[in-house]
């Protein structure tokens, strides 16, 4: 429908175009047909802001998205028909005005929220086609048609065409509105719909789904009816509702979603039934009624407070005094209305008090959310952060000394809410406790440091800048966000002018890459710090790029450079390449087209003539390098000088270099650095750089096992992933009670992951077939390092497809029933790619 619709506007558009376009030029000559155009450009553009602001947005509310597909439609028939009945001037402008100030005003916006209605993952493919295919299609046979029909028909014809075409896009148009309903209400049941494209699109879900709604709140799933609260207040007249949410206020695992959903927009009746339910005799809808009419700012009578004061139930005691508080009645002792017993503070108290705060934006109530903070749960104090980040203005020092005591805290939500009240604050004095959030190891809380700190200004500019030079990738990191977020014509130059000594040094390392002798055990690490410190410095660049406002182009550009196609390969170059940002891109043009160029065969040989020519200067070099993996690389390099001595031809340069070098300087390369170097070769961490593998390494676990030796059996329960340093070992599985070889593994490769991710017993053996030495990680680990590296993710889901297909191809091969043995497999595939 989406597509038909689509390629009908197309078509009407450019008939409805040609036709007001004909009629122009039998009424103004070429200078007077410029001017009027200019003219009804700016009338459009008026009339689009008045419609949009005036008709479409309280339409949307009032009637919603599905019954306002047939708007357009309709208009465009009766101005059309108006042009019928009359081809002149006045008739012209009206299918003017139509076709583009109604076009942009109702049907655009109509248009796409029409796409709300498609299930989330399939979006993007279906706006490229209809954006892109459809829309061409029917430019390019609008296009023919109009060149046709101006040959052999007249202007009337041309109309009744055009309208044949509108009436046709009303015929689609009617089912379509049924059909998003439908389809909204389908998304809501199988919990696929993204209320963030209602909350964006500031509209919202249409009248339709209140019967899926009422549904969800007459469940006995309390997940549902959570789900059904939410959607309701998505919904735009929710208090069709409220004698559903009225039966569940006794509930009170379900009182922070009633409360959200009825925090606003209550009438005098409404809050007085609430006012009549404080005499329940269930404590929990009491005390749920007294938190709304709290949260809605209800005025209380005296007597009414002085009943709910002394009431039996501590936590309506303790809302009382808080009413008290905000109504400064005087019939109320002061020291009641002040008085909150710590004792009588629960956890769930405490997050009520919060919660009213943060909706009725009472300024009366930061003392109370400063009494509460000190003893509260993570969960309250992240609750009353919030709440007070409401209340916050500029310059509000007392706010932000109460935030700057929770920057510290051992949980990063609250850190996260304490930055945020800072960044409201924006106090100068509070600068220094900013500027230690960049040390912080969450990365959520930076980035909340990193808004932070922009909001200072140039102040906070400057002490983005001056953390450029950190030697933490973390801190740079921050540091950059934190001047991309900055309102200031200086940032792009900042930015540009840290880059400039990486571009220097980028150089350089493509320079020593061409002379270096790659394959040379010595020179390996140094070849893969080089290597390794170019890749790094493109993510830095994209990075950057990304925090200027290009994170769509750059998370598109990172998923090609992720893969080997030459061709998307240079695509994606050219895309960079166009940006208005390109001189951050163009010294890295040349290491771009590394990647799409054929790889380089020249073999270089580490002679002592090339040694004494070459070689010495680029160790050198490269020892004066920042960066400390290209340091390591060429220290490890050097050890072919002690090697070179060793085995001179004279017996005295034999004999001194035996006294001055240890044996251990002549051995190429470092244990450790061999086993770096192996996790390199590991096709699930190929993506991570020098610095991550080597943590890896660290909580990696050796192991040996001798020939013959089962490391795990089918059906056993394990929680390590095994990496193959030394040895072979083979990959086995039972098929109608015999054992079968499925795969044997050599160094570099791995096994065991599945049982990582399934929760379940392991689906196949490993037997060592060889003496072996293995690299074990443990299931917390790996899961911390994937949460980090999503993108590990992706090369395991490879991994267990190609062992699928294996399996299944053995099964064949033998001619043996495979269902059973191919249901296991699909649903370990299945459930990984869940987790």
């Amino acid at each position: 429908f989406l597509f038909f619709i689509t390629f009908l506007l197309v078509i009407i558009y450019l008939g409805a175009e040609f036709l007001w376009f004909n009629i122009y030029s039998q009424h103004f000559n070429e200078s007077e047909l410029t001017e009027f155009l200019g003219l009804m450009r700016m009338v459009n553009a008026v009339i689009q802001v008045m419609l949009l602001y005036g008709i479409t947005r309280p339409l949307l509310r009032w009637l919603g998205v599905a019954r306002l597909n047939a708007v357009y439609p309709l208009t465009t028939l009766v101005s059309l028909s108006g042009l019928l009945i009359n081809f002149n001037l006045p008739a012209a402008i009206a299918l003017h005005i139509n076709g583009d100030a109604l076009y942009k005003a109702i049907n655009l916006p109509i248009h796409q929220l029409n796409y709300n209605g498609i299930p989330h993952q399939y979006v993007g493919r279906i706006r490229a086609l209809s954006d892109g295919l459809i829309y061409s299609l029917g430019l390019t046979l609008a296009g023919v048609g109009l060149w046709l029909f101006h040959l052999y028909c007249n202007l009337e014809q041309i109309t009744w065409l055009a309208i044949g075409f509108s009436f046709v896009l009303l015929l689609v148009r009617l089912p379509m509105g049924r059909f998003y309903a439908q389809s909204l209400e389908e998304m809501i049941r199988s919990d696929t719909i993204n209320l963030d494209d209602f909350t964006d699109a500031k509209t919202f879900l249409p009248p339709q789904s209140s019967k899926v709604i009422q549904e969800f709140l007459c469940s006995d799933d309390q997940m549902t009816i959570a789900k059904g609260l939410e959607l309701a207040a998505s919904l735009g007249n929710y208090k069709q509702f409220l004698p559903e949410v009225q039966a569940k206020l006794a509930d009170s695992s379900l009182r922070p979603h009633i409360v959200k959903l009825l925090r606003q927009g209550l009438n005098a009746d409404n809050l007085q039934q609430l006012a009549n339910l404080l005499t329940a005799t269930n404590s929990n809808i009491r005390a749920t009624a007294l938190e709304i009419l709290l949260v809605n700012q209800y005025s209380f009578q005296p007597e009414k407070l002085e009943l709910l004061i002394n009431d039996s139930d501590k936590q309506i005691r303790t809302l009382a005094r808080v009413a008290a508080l905000v109504n400064n009645s005087a019939k109320i002792d002061s020291s009641l209305a002040n008085q909150l017993v710590p004792t009588e503070i629960t956890e769930t108290t405490a997050q009520a008090i919060a919660r009213i705060v943060n909706y009725s934006q009472n300024p009366k109530l930061i003392s109370v959310i400063k009494y509460l903070l000190p003893q509260a749960s993570p969960a309250t104090k992240q609750l009353s952060l919030n709440a007070l980040a409401n209340l916050a203005q500029p310059q509000d020092k007392h706010l932000a000394q109460i935030a700057a005591v929770f920057t510290n805290h051992s949980e990063p939500a609250v850190r996260i809410a304490a930055f945020k009240l800072l960044e409201i604050t924006r106090c100068a004095a509070m600068l220094e406790t900013v500027t230690t959030g960049l040390n912080d190891d969450n990365p959520q809380v930076r980035q909340q440091v990193a808004n932070t700190l922009a909001a200072y200004g140039e102040t906070g500019l400057a002490i983005a800048q001056k953390n450029l030079t950190s030697s933490k990738p973390e801190i740079v990191n921050t540091a950059i966000t934190a001047i991309a977020k900055v309102k200031s014509k200086q940032k792009n130059e900042i930015l540009y002018k840290h880059l400039i000594p990486e571009f220097q040094h980028l150089n350089l390392t493509r320079k020593w890459q061409k002379q270096i002798p790659t394959s040379n055990p010595s020179w390996q690490l140094l070849a893969v710090a080089l290597e390794d410190y170019q890749k790094r410095l493109l993510q830095k660049v994209l990075y950057i790029l990304s925090c200027l406002g290009y994170s769509r182009t750059v998370s598109l550009v990172q998923r090609i450079l992720a893969t080997n196609e030459r061709r998307d390969l240079a695509n994606a170059i050219e895309v960079l390449a166009s940006i208005n940002h390109r001189r951050f891109i163009q010294p890295l043009i040349p290491l771009l087209e590394k990647y799409v160029a054929q790889p380089s065969t020249i073999k270089i040989e580490p002679t002592p003539t090339w040694l004494r020519n070459k070689g010495y200067k680029i160790l050198l070099e490269a020892l004066e390098s920042r960066d400390r993996w290209i340091k390591t690389g060429a220290s490890i390099a050097l050890t072919m000088i002690p090697t070179a001595l060793l085995k001179d031809p004279d017996p005295i340069v034999q004999s001194v270099a035996k006294e001055i070098f240890p044996t251990q300087l002549t051995s190429h390369v470092s244990i450790s650095m061999n086993q770096l170097l192996l996790l390199r070769k590991v096709a699930l961490f190929k993506n991570l750089s020098l610095d991550e593998l080597f943590s890896l390494n660290q909580a990696l676990e050796s192991r040996r096992v001798l020939a013959g030796e089962t490391i795990y059996t089918e059906g056993s329960w394990g929680w390590h992933l095994y990496i193959i340093a030394e040895g072979r070992i083979q990959i086995v599985k039972e098929v109608d009670g015999k054992t079968q070889e499925i795969k044997q593994l050599t160094p570099g490769e791995y096994f065991g992951e599945i049982a990582l991710f399934d929760e379940a017993p392991r689906w196949d053996g490993a037997i060592a077939l060889e003496d072996s030495r293995l690299l074990s990680l443990e299931k917390k680990r790996f899961i911390s390092l994937i949460a980090q590296r999503p993108h590990i993710i992706l090369e395991i889901c490879r991994f267990l497809s190609k062992r699928l297909r294996e399996t299944d191809k053995y099964l064949s091969a033998q001619k043996m029933p495979a269902s059973t043995a191919q249901m296991t497999n699909y649903q370990s595939l299945q459930q990984a790619l869940d987790s």
